[in-house]
């Protein structure tokens, strides 16, 4: 199973890092916005934060964290702290809390013990009508493996990976800033989500993008479009043309 070890501040430590590198795979972020293109684009079973921040800050990244992944097990490492903030930190949305200085022995079972936790929930692969993404990040449109740009391709994932639910623009920009591929404008991220509609179609992936006024954009099977209407205000949804 995949891990995400995001390093803000200060790194894990070398030694817990070799014992992560040895038995799991590991993706790493070295910033916040990294982190949340990494975790828009694929699901891991654990997420180890490493971030020698300020409480507040912790506890909005361990909120941003679950908000993008929530079947995800969370593990905060950090320096000691007070009971209240160790508190806060595990409303926010942690699993788990380490202080510094880390044990590997103790770090590591406590990462295996949320990996079998989450072990169940986090699928390896995401299907949504006739569209498919490999825990590698693959894209298969009704069975057939596709690249797209870059940018579309992290857009694709974010609405796939969220399907069922609305994605805001800041979400996608957020996927787009960290990747590394050039920043989008509103006019370009319309674009580029009419083009995945047309690509889509073509696919006959029987889902369909439609824009939520004010809110985003969310992605659907074709079978349940009908219920949105149902669930939003009148005039709220339009679809991407």
């Amino acid at each position: 199973m995949r891990i995400l070890l995001a390093e803000v501040s200060r790194q894990l430590g070398q030694q817990v890092q070799q014992r992560l590198t040895s038995q799991f795979e590991l993706d790493a972020a070295g910033s916040v916005a990294m982190l949340n293109s990494m975790l828009l684009e694929r699901t891991y079973g654990l997420i180890v934060l490493a971030a020698d921040v300020a409480p507040d800050e912790c506890m909005r990244m361990v909120r941003q964290c679950r908000q993008f992944s929530p079947k995800s097990g969370i593990l905060v490492v950090t320096e000691p702290v007070a009971v209240l903030d160790r508190v806060q930190i595990l409303e926010a949305g942690a699993d788990d809390i380490l202080m510094r200085p880390v044990h590997p022995d103790e770090f590591m079972a406590r990462a295996r013990a949320l990996l079998r936790r989450s072990g169940e929930a986090t699928a390896t692969r995401v299907k949504v009508g006739n569209i498919e993404i490999t825990e590698d990040g693959d894209i298969y449109l009704n069975g057939m493996r596709t690249d797209l740009h870059q940018a579309e391709h992290k857009v694709l994932s974010v609405l796939v990976r969220r399907s069922g639910r609305v994605v805001s623009k800041a979400m996608i920009d957020q996927a787009i800033a960290g990747s590394g591929s050039e920043e989008l404008s509103s006019n370009a991220i319309e674009q580029r989500l009419s083009r995945l509609r047309r690509i889509l179609e073509q696919a006959n992936t029987r889902v369909r993008i439609t824009t939520v006024r004010g809110a985003g954009y969310i992605l659907e099977p074709m079978k349940i479009l009908n219920k949105i209407h149902t669930r939003l205000p009148a005039g709220s949804v339009e679809a991407l043309t």
